[in-house]
Protein backbone atom coordinates (compact mmCIF):
# COMPACT_ATOMS: atom_id res chain seq x y z
CA UNK A 1 0.00 0.00 0.00
CA UNK A 2 2.87 2.39 0.77
CA UNK A 3 4.22 1.92 -2.77
CA UNK A 4 0.84 2.92 -4.16
CA UNK A 5 0.79 6.02 -1.97
CA UNK A 6 4.21 7.10 -3.13
CA UNK A 7 3.43 6.44 -6.79
CA UNK A 8 0.17 8.36 -6.67
CA UNK A 9 1.72 11.23 -4.74
CA UNK A 10 4.48 11.53 -7.34
CA UNK A 11 1.99 11.35 -10.19
CA UNK A 12 -0.24 14.05 -8.75
CA UNK A 13 2.44 16.64 -8.08
CA UNK A 14 2.03 18.45 -11.40
CA UNK A 15 1.26 22.09 -12.16
CA UNK A 16 -2.17 23.21 -13.23
CA UNK A 17 -2.58 23.71 -16.96
CA UNK A 18 -3.53 27.04 -18.41
CA UNK A 19 -7.22 27.76 -18.63
CA UNK A 20 -10.15 27.07 -16.35
CA UNK A 21 -13.48 25.37 -16.11
CA UNK A 22 -16.63 26.88 -17.48
CA UNK A 23 -18.38 25.71 -14.31
CA UNK A 24 -16.90 26.94 -11.06
CA UNK A 25 -15.54 24.59 -8.37
CA UNK A 26 -18.72 24.91 -6.30
CA UNK A 27 -20.86 23.84 -9.25
CA UNK A 28 -18.62 20.83 -9.89
CA UNK A 29 -18.51 19.83 -6.22
CA UNK A 30 -22.29 20.03 -5.84
CA UNK A 31 -22.83 18.17 -9.13
CA UNK A 32 -20.64 15.27 -8.03
CA UNK A 33 -22.17 15.22 -4.56
CA UNK A 34 -25.79 15.31 -5.78
CA UNK A 35 -25.43 12.95 -8.73
CA UNK A 36 -22.76 10.54 -7.53
CA UNK A 37 -21.86 10.51 -3.86
CA UNK A 38 -25.19 11.02 -2.10
CA UNK A 39 -27.43 8.72 -4.20
CA UNK A 40 -24.85 5.93 -4.14
CA UNK A 41 -24.39 6.13 -0.39
CA UNK A 42 -28.15 6.16 0.01
CA UNK A 43 -28.36 3.01 -2.12
CA UNK A 44 -25.67 1.38 0.01
CA UNK A 45 -27.51 2.25 3.21
CA UNK A 46 -30.83 0.94 1.90
CA UNK A 47 -29.26 -2.33 0.76
CA UNK A 48 -27.39 -2.76 4.05
CA UNK A 49 -30.55 -2.23 6.09
CA UNK A 50 -32.41 -4.77 3.96
CA UNK A 51 -29.58 -7.27 4.47
CA UNK A 52 -29.72 -6.81 8.24
CA UNK A 53 -33.45 -7.64 8.11
CA UNK A 54 -32.74 -10.75 6.03
CA UNK A 55 -30.30 -11.95 8.65
CA UNK A 56 -32.88 -11.49 11.40
CA UNK A 57 -35.31 -13.64 9.43
CA UNK A 58 -32.68 -16.26 8.63
CA UNK A 59 -31.49 -16.57 12.23
CA UNK A 60 -35.07 -17.06 13.42
CA UNK A 61 -35.81 -19.72 10.80
CA UNK A 62 -32.56 -21.07 9.33
CA UNK A 63 -32.65 -23.16 6.20
CA UNK A 64 -31.34 -23.38 2.65
CA UNK A 65 -33.75 -20.76 1.35
CA UNK A 66 -32.92 -18.33 4.14
CA UNK A 67 -29.17 -18.53 3.62
CA UNK A 68 -29.65 -18.26 -0.16
CA UNK A 69 -31.58 -15.02 0.32
CA UNK A 70 -28.95 -13.65 2.69
CA UNK A 71 -26.20 -14.48 0.19
CA UNK A 72 -28.11 -12.69 -2.57
CA UNK A 73 -28.52 -9.70 -0.27
CA UNK A 74 -24.81 -9.75 0.48
CA UNK A 75 -24.02 -9.48 -3.23
CA UNK A 76 -26.46 -6.57 -3.57
CA UNK A 77 -24.82 -4.71 -0.68
CA UNK A 78 -21.32 -5.43 -1.96
CA UNK A 79 -22.39 -4.18 -5.40
CA UNK A 80 -23.64 -0.96 -3.82
CA UNK A 81 -20.33 -0.55 -2.01
CA UNK A 82 -18.30 -1.15 -5.19
CA UNK A 83 -20.34 1.59 -6.87
CA UNK A 84 -19.03 4.23 -4.44
CA UNK A 85 -15.97 2.69 -2.79
CA UNK A 86 -13.47 4.79 -4.73
CA UNK A 87 -14.50 7.89 -2.76
CA UNK A 88 -12.37 8.67 0.28
CA UNK A 89 -13.51 12.26 0.68
CA UNK A 90 -16.29 13.14 3.06
CA UNK A 91 -18.03 11.33 5.91
CA UNK A 92 -16.72 7.92 4.73
CA UNK A 93 -13.31 9.08 5.98
CA UNK A 94 -14.60 9.86 9.49
CA UNK A 95 -14.07 7.30 12.24
CA UNK A 96 -12.18 5.03 9.80
CA UNK A 97 -15.47 4.07 8.15
CA UNK A 98 -13.94 3.16 4.79
CA UNK A 99 -11.41 0.86 6.42
CA UNK A 100 -14.02 -0.67 8.70
CA UNK A 101 -16.54 -1.20 5.92
CA UNK A 102 -14.03 -2.86 3.63
CA UNK A 103 -10.86 -4.11 5.29
CA UNK A 104 -9.06 -5.37 2.21
CA UNK A 105 -6.38 -6.37 1.37
CA UNK A 106 -6.40 -8.26 4.61
CA UNK A 107 -3.47 -7.30 6.76
CA UNK A 108 -1.77 -9.86 9.00
CA UNK A 109 -4.63 -12.33 8.59
CA UNK A 110 -6.74 -10.01 10.74
CA UNK A 111 -10.18 -11.09 9.54
CA UNK A 112 -9.41 -14.81 9.77
CA UNK A 113 -8.09 -14.48 13.31
CA UNK A 114 -10.83 -12.19 14.60
CA UNK A 115 -13.69 -14.18 13.11
CA UNK A 116 -12.23 -17.51 14.21
CA UNK A 117 -11.97 -16.29 17.80
CA UNK A 118 -15.53 -15.01 17.75
CA UNK A 119 -16.95 -18.19 16.25
CA UNK A 120 -15.25 -20.31 18.90
CA UNK A 121 -16.48 -18.13 21.76
CA UNK A 122 -19.72 -18.19 23.68
CA UNK A 123 -20.35 -14.58 24.66
CA UNK A 124 -23.29 -12.72 23.19
CA UNK A 125 -22.53 -10.88 19.95
CA UNK A 126 -24.30 -7.61 19.13
CA UNK A 127 -23.86 -4.74 16.72
CA UNK A 128 -22.09 -2.91 19.54
CA UNK A 129 -19.73 -5.85 20.00
CA UNK A 130 -18.77 -5.70 16.33
CA UNK A 131 -18.51 -1.91 16.30
CA UNK A 132 -15.95 -2.12 19.10
CA UNK A 133 -13.90 -4.80 17.37
CA UNK A 134 -11.01 -4.55 14.93
CA UNK A 135 -11.53 -3.36 11.37
CA UNK A 136 -11.12 -6.91 10.11
CA UNK A 137 -14.36 -7.95 11.80
CA UNK A 138 -16.59 -4.98 11.06
CA UNK A 139 -17.43 -4.97 7.38
CA UNK A 140 -18.16 -6.74 4.13
CA UNK A 141 -15.06 -8.98 3.95
CA UNK A 142 -15.89 -10.43 7.36
CA UNK A 143 -19.51 -10.93 6.32
CA UNK A 144 -18.32 -12.77 3.23
CA UNK A 145 -16.41 -15.20 5.44
CA UNK A 146 -19.50 -15.82 7.54
CA UNK A 147 -21.52 -16.69 4.45
CA UNK A 148 -19.08 -18.28 2.03
CA UNK A 149 -16.44 -20.14 4.02
CA UNK A 150 -16.38 -23.86 3.27
CA UNK A 151 -19.11 -25.57 5.26
CA UNK A 152 -20.76 -22.31 6.34
CA UNK A 153 -24.32 -22.97 7.51
CA UNK A 154 -26.86 -21.49 9.90
CA UNK A 155 -28.10 -24.92 10.94
CA UNK A 156 -26.57 -27.56 13.17
CA UNK A 157 -23.77 -27.15 15.71
CA UNK A 158 -22.38 -23.63 15.61
CA UNK A 159 -24.84 -22.54 12.92
CA UNK A 160 -26.92 -20.34 15.21
CA UNK A 161 -23.82 -18.57 16.47
CA UNK A 162 -22.54 -18.04 12.94
CA UNK A 163 -25.87 -16.49 11.98
CA UNK A 164 -25.88 -14.26 15.06
CA UNK A 165 -22.38 -13.04 14.21
CA UNK A 166 -23.43 -12.40 10.62
CA UNK A 167 -26.49 -10.49 11.80
CA UNK A 168 -24.33 -8.30 14.04
CA UNK A 169 -21.86 -7.58 11.24
CA UNK A 170 -24.71 -6.78 8.84
CA UNK A 171 -26.21 -4.45 11.43
CA UNK A 172 -22.87 -2.72 11.88
CA UNK A 173 -22.51 -2.22 8.13
CA UNK A 174 -25.99 -0.68 8.03
CA UNK A 175 -25.10 1.57 10.97
CA UNK A 176 -21.98 2.89 9.25
CA UNK A 177 -23.75 3.37 5.92
CA UNK A 178 -26.55 5.33 7.61
CA UNK A 179 -23.96 7.48 9.40
CA UNK A 180 -22.30 8.29 6.07
CA UNK A 181 -25.62 9.38 4.57
CA UNK A 182 -26.35 11.53 7.61
CA UNK A 183 -22.89 13.05 7.35
CA UNK A 184 -23.72 14.14 3.83
CA UNK A 185 -27.38 15.13 4.09
CA UNK A 186 -28.05 15.90 7.78
CA UNK A 187 -28.25 19.34 9.34
CA UNK A 188 -24.84 20.91 8.97
CA UNK A 189 -23.73 17.98 6.81
CA UNK A 190 -21.21 18.14 4.01
CA UNK A 191 -23.86 18.82 1.37
CA UNK A 192 -24.97 21.96 3.21
CA UNK A 193 -21.38 23.02 3.76
CA UNK A 194 -20.58 22.70 0.07
CA UNK A 195 -23.59 24.84 -0.82
CA UNK A 196 -22.85 27.52 1.75
CA UNK A 197 -19.08 27.37 2.13
CA UNK A 198 -16.39 29.59 0.69
CA UNK A 199 -14.53 29.08 -2.57
CA UNK A 200 -11.61 27.41 -0.84
CA UNK A 201 -13.79 24.61 0.51
CA UNK A 202 -15.28 24.04 -2.95
CA UNK A 203 -11.82 23.84 -4.51
CA UNK A 204 -10.76 21.38 -1.82
CA UNK A 205 -13.80 19.18 -2.52
CA UNK A 206 -13.18 19.10 -6.26
CA UNK A 207 -9.50 18.40 -5.72
CA UNK A 208 -10.32 15.55 -3.38
CA UNK A 209 -12.86 14.04 -5.79
CA UNK A 210 -10.35 14.23 -8.62
CA UNK A 211 -7.62 12.71 -6.50
CA UNK A 212 -9.91 9.86 -5.48
CA UNK A 213 -10.37 9.08 -9.17
CA UNK A 214 -6.63 8.91 -9.80
CA UNK A 215 -5.96 6.97 -6.61
CA UNK A 216 -8.61 4.41 -7.49
CA UNK A 217 -6.93 3.81 -10.85
CA UNK A 218 -3.64 3.07 -9.12
CA UNK A 219 -5.39 0.78 -6.64
CA UNK A 220 -7.20 -1.12 -9.38
CA UNK A 221 -4.04 -1.83 -11.36
CA UNK A 222 -1.61 -2.45 -8.52
CA UNK A 223 -3.82 -4.15 -5.94
CA UNK A 224 -6.85 -5.61 -7.70
CA UNK A 225 -5.32 -6.86 -10.95
CA UNK A 226 -1.54 -7.33 -10.90
CA UNK A 227 -1.22 -9.51 -7.77
CA UNK A 228 -3.77 -11.99 -9.12
CA UNK A 229 -2.22 -12.16 -12.58
CA UNK A 230 1.34 -12.57 -11.36
CA UNK A 231 3.98 -12.80 -14.06
CA UNK A 232 2.19 -15.52 -16.03
CA UNK A 233 -0.43 -18.30 -15.85
CA UNK A 234 1.71 -20.56 -13.68
CA UNK A 235 2.56 -17.68 -11.32
CA UNK A 236 -1.02 -16.46 -10.91
CA UNK A 237 -2.35 -16.04 -7.37
CA UNK A 238 -6.13 -16.51 -7.48
CA UNK A 239 -6.55 -16.03 -3.76
CA UNK A 240 -4.94 -12.60 -3.98
CA UNK A 241 -8.20 -11.42 -5.51
CA UNK A 242 -10.76 -9.68 -3.37
CA UNK A 243 -13.68 -11.73 -2.11
CA UNK A 244 -12.61 -14.81 -4.03
CA UNK A 245 -14.69 -17.02 -1.71
CA UNK A 246 -17.88 -15.48 -3.08
CA UNK A 247 -16.51 -15.20 -6.62
CA UNK A 248 -16.63 -11.40 -6.61
CA UNK A 249 -13.10 -10.56 -7.80
CA UNK A 250 -14.04 -9.90 -11.43
CA UNK A 251 -17.44 -8.44 -10.56
CA UNK A 252 -15.97 -5.94 -8.10
CA UNK A 253 -13.34 -4.85 -10.61
CA UNK A 254 -15.97 -4.26 -13.30
CA UNK A 255 -18.22 -2.27 -10.96
CA UNK A 256 -15.40 -0.10 -9.66
CA UNK A 257 -14.19 0.58 -13.20
CA UNK A 258 -17.70 1.66 -14.18
CA UNK A 259 -17.94 3.88 -11.10
CA UNK A 260 -14.62 5.55 -11.89
CA UNK A 261 -15.81 6.29 -15.42
CA UNK A 262 -19.06 7.79 -14.11
CA UNK A 263 -17.16 9.96 -11.63
CA UNK A 264 -14.75 11.26 -14.25
CA UNK A 265 -17.58 12.24 -16.60
CA UNK A 266 -19.28 14.21 -13.83
CA UNK A 267 -16.06 15.90 -12.81
CA UNK A 268 -15.02 17.15 -16.22
CA UNK A 269 -18.48 17.64 -17.73
CA UNK A 270 -18.40 20.63 -20.05
CA UNK A 271 -14.65 21.15 -19.67
CA UNK A 272 -12.16 21.77 -22.46
CA UNK A 273 -9.27 19.56 -23.51
CA UNK A 274 -10.97 16.45 -22.17
CA UNK A 275 -11.60 14.38 -25.28
CA UNK A 276 -8.65 12.02 -24.79
CA UNK A 277 -9.45 11.51 -21.11
CA UNK A 278 -13.09 10.69 -21.88
CA UNK A 279 -12.15 8.29 -24.69
CA UNK A 280 -9.55 6.51 -22.56
CA UNK A 281 -11.99 6.16 -19.68
CA UNK A 282 -14.67 4.82 -22.03
CA UNK A 283 -12.18 2.16 -23.12
CA UNK A 284 -11.81 0.96 -19.52
CA UNK A 285 -15.57 0.58 -19.20
CA UNK A 286 -15.82 -1.27 -22.52
CA UNK A 287 -13.06 -3.71 -21.60
CA UNK A 288 -14.40 -4.23 -18.07
CA UNK A 289 -17.72 -5.32 -19.56
CA UNK A 290 -15.91 -8.21 -21.32
CA UNK A 291 -14.18 -9.63 -18.25
CA UNK A 292 -14.71 -13.36 -17.60
CA UNK A 293 -16.73 -13.76 -14.38
CA UNK A 294 -14.16 -16.08 -12.79
CA UNK A 295 -10.96 -14.08 -12.34
CA UNK A 296 -9.31 -16.94 -10.47
CA UNK A 297 -9.65 -19.36 -13.37
CA UNK A 298 -8.93 -16.74 -16.02
CA UNK A 299 -5.68 -15.67 -14.37
CA UNK A 300 -4.32 -19.19 -14.75
CA UNK A 301 -5.19 -19.42 -18.46
CA UNK A 302 -3.14 -17.76 -21.21
CA UNK A 303 -6.20 -16.63 -23.15
CA UNK A 304 -8.38 -15.89 -20.14
CA UNK A 305 -5.83 -13.44 -18.74
CA UNK A 306 -5.87 -11.17 -21.78
CA UNK A 307 -8.94 -9.05 -20.90
CA UNK A 308 -7.52 -8.35 -17.44
CA UNK A 309 -4.14 -7.37 -18.87
CA UNK A 310 -5.92 -5.15 -21.38
CA UNK A 311 -7.99 -3.55 -18.62
CA UNK A 312 -4.90 -2.88 -16.51
CA UNK A 313 -3.22 -1.14 -19.44
CA UNK A 314 -6.38 0.81 -20.28
CA UNK A 315 -6.81 2.02 -16.70
CA UNK A 316 -3.23 3.28 -16.66
CA UNK A 317 -3.83 5.15 -19.91
CA UNK A 318 -7.09 6.62 -18.60
CA UNK A 319 -5.38 7.72 -15.40
CA UNK A 320 -2.58 9.46 -17.30
CA UNK A 321 -4.99 11.25 -19.61
CA UNK A 322 -7.14 12.34 -16.68
CA UNK A 323 -4.15 13.74 -14.83
CA UNK A 324 -3.34 15.81 -17.91
CA UNK A 325 -6.91 17.00 -18.44
CA UNK A 326 -8.36 17.56 -14.99
CA UNK A 327 -6.29 20.55 -13.81
CA UNK A 328 -7.20 22.57 -16.88
CA UNK A 329 -10.81 21.36 -16.97
CA UNK A 330 -11.36 21.97 -13.26
CA UNK A 331 -9.06 24.88 -12.49
CA UNK A 332 -7.25 22.99 -9.76
CA UNK A 333 -3.81 21.63 -8.97
CA UNK A 334 -3.74 17.97 -8.03
CA UNK A 335 -1.47 17.42 -5.08
CA UNK A 336 -3.30 15.38 -2.44
CA UNK A 337 -3.13 11.63 -2.02
CA UNK A 338 -6.27 10.27 -0.40
CA UNK A 339 -4.65 6.98 0.54
CA UNK A 340 -2.30 8.82 2.88
CA UNK A 341 -5.17 10.34 4.84
CA UNK A 342 -3.30 13.63 5.13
Amino acid sequence: MRSIRCAVAALLLIPALAGGAEAGPRDVAIRVAERFAVPRYQALAASARAEAKRFATACAAPGDQAIAEVKAGFHATADAWNAVALLRYGPVADDFRAENLYHWPERKNATTKALGALLSGSEAVTVETIAGSSAGLQGLPALERVLFEDGATFSGPGGARRCAIGAAIAGNIARMADDIVTGWTGNGGLMARLRGGDDASAVEAVTRFATDYVTSAQFNTDTRISPVLGTGPTAAKPQAGEMWRSGRSSRALRLETEAAHDLLLLLIEGGTGIDKAVAASADTRRIAATLPPDFAAAAQDAAGRKPFVALRDAIREARDEAVKAMPGALGITLGFNSLDGD
